[in-house]
């Protein structure tokens, strides 16, 4: 594996395509660009690739279908299964460390520049169209100019810094999704945790995509979401302290190593600093007591060590910027279709309840089966030239947000977003003005879906 650095130095740089954000929606975009024949630069604020998946810790594809999400997510599952770093099925835990070598190298084999440590700090823009981006460095500021520019910062940094219009939080006011610490837990004997819930079933949600038993694999697959009795009687002993009433664990391919999903901070911004220095706090301290909770009254966890909470708090919803179109929850329960289509998704809308009522999560799911597109013009902001968006601050309303903000289907518009700055680029028009058949026809031959 041989990564390209960018071009040294501060001062002012160039590349086809540049790419902001080195998640998943990034790590498909820079491929998937340099796969389609452009000089590719990915920036990156850490000093790894994943994003979430692997400074957040969120090391689970939450929804993967191969028949409905294909492209770079094929390539990272079977790339991560070749390491033996994950359990492909309906949710594929993987190993984040795994992750972080296969993502470096599809980034090195794409022929992709790369810069890491570098934060975005504004938004190059020639009247109302972005021709690059301004960033700080550990060797000073840097500005990188470029034919089209992917904003898949996840909190879209770039399409906000250049004054397109966005939203944040509910309808109703409050904030959006609440973050999360996650964390792992090493050394435990996961048969006696499921013999505890093959004992006591009631102990769990009763929703088959909430919870998930292949003992035929090994290690096994599984995802518990619940532990109702026992939460309640570690949070009336006053050991638990976390702001739910459930929590969730998911078996890793590592043997005995479990993924813990149970801390939550409501009603604090992931784009204010002083919100998400209080997150990481409040998050942390309830990390503390999840692993107290977990060796004192988890069955399989008596002798189990934590390995490790994420670098950085999980952020679930921030900016959602307004695009050409927005996605809405009836396109999502209707199962629309779009000419313009450049990713399909099933991944239910899940919502985590406001902090006035924080346990009120919904989890609306699409019939068996059943899948929606997402239109080319979602990736477009309503105002600006020049840059297309990928992940989770792609144009949808709060309650679309909570289907299209997984790592699947980040991927996936990542992929098209990629695609379509590549073909911009090449051909010198706007992103807005690309044949979305000539995208299409572009995605196909990718092996996207659609």
């Amino acid at each position: 594996m041989q990564v390209q650095q960018s071009t040294r130095g501060n001062g002012t740089h160039s590349a086809e395509v540049l790419v902001a954000g080195g998640g998943m929606a990034g790590i498909a975009a820079a491929v998937a660009a340099a796969r389609a024949g452009a000089d590719v630069l990915l920036v990156e604020r850490g000093g790894t690739l994943g994003g979430v998946a692997t400074a957040g810790l969120n090391c689970s594809f939450m929804g993967v279908d191969r028949s409905v999400i294909g492209g770079v997510l094929w390539e990272v599952l079977d790339r991560l299964a070749s390491v033996g770093g994950s359990i492909e099925g309906l949710y594929t835990p993987f190993d984040p460390e795994a992750f972080k070598t296969v993502a470096m190298e599809m980034v090195a084999d794409a022929g992709v520049r790369l810069l890491l440590h570098s934060w975005v700090v504004d938004a190059v823009v020639d009247g109302d169209t972005v021709t690059g981006v301004r960033f700080i460095t550990k060797s000073g500021q840097r500005e990188v100019r470029a034919g089209a520019v992917v904003d898949a910062t996840g909190d879209g940094d770039i399409a906000a810094a250049a004054h397109a219009p966005f939203e944040t939080g509910r309808p109703d006011g409050q904030p959006g999704q609440p973050m999360t610490v996650m964390l792992r837990m090493g050394n435990v004997d996961t048969s006696k945790l499921i013999a505890y819930i093959k004992a006591n079933p009631d102990e769990l949600y009763k929703n088959p995509l909430k919870c998930v038993l292949e003992e035929n694999r090994d290690p096994p697959l599984f995802l518990f979401s619940g532990f109702f009795d026992l939460v309640r009687k570690g949070k009336e002993a006053g050991v638990l302290r976390t702001a739910r009433e459930s929590m969730g664990l998911q078996g890793l391919p590592n043997k005995g190593q479990v993924l813990v999903n149970a801390t939550r901070v409501h009603g604090l911004s992931g784009i204010d600093a002083d919100d998400l220095t209080r997150a990481e706090i409040e998050g942390r301290k309830q990390a503390k007591t999840v692993v107290e909770f977990l060796k004192k009254y988890m069955p399989g966890f008596d002798d189990a060590h934590l390995i490790d909470t994420a670098a950085s708090i999980g952020v679930r919803e921030t900016r959602r910027i307004k695009g050409l179109y927005m996605l809405t929850k009836e396109d999502i329960l209707s199962e629309r279709r779009f000419p313009d289509a450049i990713a399909r998704n099933f991944f239910p809308m899940d919502n985590h309840g406001p902090a006035d009522n924080p346990n009120s999560h919904s989890w609306t799911v699409l019939r068996a089966g059943g899948f929606y597109d997402i239109p080319y013009r979602c990736l477009l902001p309503q105002t600006l030239n020049g840059v297309l968006l990928a992940g989770r601050c792609i144009s949808a309303t709060h309650e679309a947000h909570a289907s299209t903000r997984t790592m699947p289907c980040s991927l996936a518009t990542g992929q098209a977003a990629g695609v379509a700055a590549a073909l911009s680029a090449r051909h010198g028009t706007r992103p807005a003005d690309l044949d979305a058949g000539l995208l299409r026809k572009a995605l196909i031959e990718q092996r996207v879906v659609l």
